[in-house]
């Protein structure tokens, strides 16, 4: 009996049984890896019924490197295409600063951003999208933490393979992290009760252009790398510093206003590039 015939129903029970469509199902994107499950290639039918499932279901891991092109995250998200990326709960994507070899690989060389969209929960006029993390402040430098809460949780880490001494690589990574949270139009509490108070269901998945986003706002921090051993105190040195930090900063707010006022979000939430506050480091530049 072919599973065409059989009512698609009975089909969408029969994919919860499929290995690659569980909920703890985990895809890393690699050259030599395929783009999506083998049933969602079978049939036009079986990948519309099946693809969003695999998309809600699993967990992203996208390792992208400095030296490689976007051609593989591109052909992803084709593959997904734009019915089922809005499905996509969990993404992580990693990379490299841009240091030359050998020291790419000396101290903290890598940094990463995981979304996370949480399971829908009611709002009271109390809650707040801004709650502090449940991560004690000392073990800031050991683990990543959640930048905020709401309907998306947005956190960010750096590889611990030697310790930071000036703090700033995890200080731009904090950074990276209130950008892409600002792109990702997390709503307040006030503007979610609204929307389910009029029976509109609050649209918060991700599209094409958001994980673009992502990718050029890691881009612009991993073209910005910071000594983990600079301990130098001279007037030079620390003017090297605040000029890499600052033109970085610069960049991620030029990305962040660009993709606000071309996501067409609501007045009151689009933010010119002023509105960002500089950031205060562990330790002086």
């Amino acid at each position: 009996m072919s599973l065409l015939s059989i009512p698609t129903e009975l089909r969408l029970h029969i994919y919860t049984y499929l290995p690659d469509l569980q909920p703890t199902n985990t895809h890393e994107l690699r050259p030599n890896t395929k783009l999506t499950p083998s049933i969602t290639r079978v049939c036009q039918t079986l990948r519309h019924e099946s693809l969003p499932i695999y998309a809600s279901n699993t967990t992203f891991n996208l390792p992208l490197d400095a030296n490689s092109t976007t051609t593989g995250l591109q052909t992803w998200l084709s593959a997904l295409g734009p019915r089922s990326i809005p499905k996509i709960r969990s993404l992580t994507i990693s990379r490299h600063w841009s240091i030359p070899q050998p020291l790419r690989w000396q101290g903290h060389v890598g940094f990463y951003v995981r979304i996370e969209r949480r399971k829908p929960r009611k709002f009271t006029s109390k809650s707040s999208v801004n709650s502090t993390s449940s991560f004690r402040p000392e073990w800031n430098a050991h683990f990543v933490r959640p930048l905020a809460e709401g309907i998306w949780e947005v956190t960010t880490g750096t590889y611990p393979v030697a310790r930071d001494i000036r703090g700033m690589r995890l200080e731009s990574v904090e950074l990276l992290a209130e950008v892409i949270r600002q792109h990702l139009h997390v709503p307040t509490p006030l503007a979610q009760m609204r929307e389910q108070s009029s029976g509109n269901e609050y649209n918060v998945g991700l599209t094409e252009s958001d994980v673009n986003f992502l990718v050029q706002a890691m881009d612009a921090v991993a073209r910005h790398p910071i000594s983990t051993y600079d301990i130098d105190q001279a007037e030079s040195a620390r003017r090297r510093r605040l000029e890499t930090w600052t033109d970085m900063e610069q960049q991620l707010r030029a990305l962040n206003v660009q993709g606000m006022v071309g996501g067409g979000g609501d007045d009151d939430q689009v933010m010119s590039a002023d509105d960002f506050g500089s950031r205060r480091f562990f330790t002086p530049y």
